[in-house]
């Protein structure tokens, strides 16, 4: 049951598609489960369904944003012109006559960790569409390898 002095999530009737959307999170209208009990099926008034579409969160959001820090396994989750700023950087520091060139690979790593993914002007949608991509790539590859993997195993039980 809910405890006592319980305030809950407040939330109101739809207004309007997109409750909250910065940058960083969106909040989406949905469903509100008014019931004193988790999941239960009767809600606070003793009648009715419990749950309620259409409703939108009231109140504050509180949250902080956590930049991810370059390093190798994370360069392609970076936007176009900070994947060009470390590949620059490492072709500068490959070529002898330039004074890049003395620093170690740890040292450029540092560097680029330090750096934040907007100084190079890289926008939140361009890498959301980058993302996207990146996932739908990941499945084609992956549907490729189940078709290739199922072929196999038909042209081994066909020998057989």
């Amino acid at each position: 049951r809910t405890l006592e002095g319980d305030e809950a999530i407040v939330y109101d009737n739809k207004h309007q598609e997109l409750t909250h959307d910065d940058g960083f999170i969106s909040v989406l209208p949905g469903r509100a489960h008014v019931s004193e009990t988790p999941f239960g099926r009767t809600p606070i008034w003793g009648w009715g369904n419990a749950w309620r579409d259409n409703r939108e969160f009231v109140g504050r959001i509180s949250y902080g944003a956590v930049y991810r820090l370059w390093n190798p396994a994370e360069h392609l989750s970076f936007g176009d012109k900070f994947q060009t700023l470390a590949r620059t950087l490492f072709l500068c520091q490959r070529r002898w006559e330039s004074p890049i060139s003395r620093l170690p690979d740890d040292c450029i790593f540092f560097v680029l960790n330090m750096c934040r993914w907007d100084w190079v002007e890289d926008d939140v949608d361009g890498m959301r569409v980058r993302a996207r991509d990146r996932r739908r790539e990941a499945r084609r590859k992956k549907r490729a390898l189940e078709e290739e993997a199922r072929e196999e195993a038909e042209r081994r039980a066909a020998s057989e």
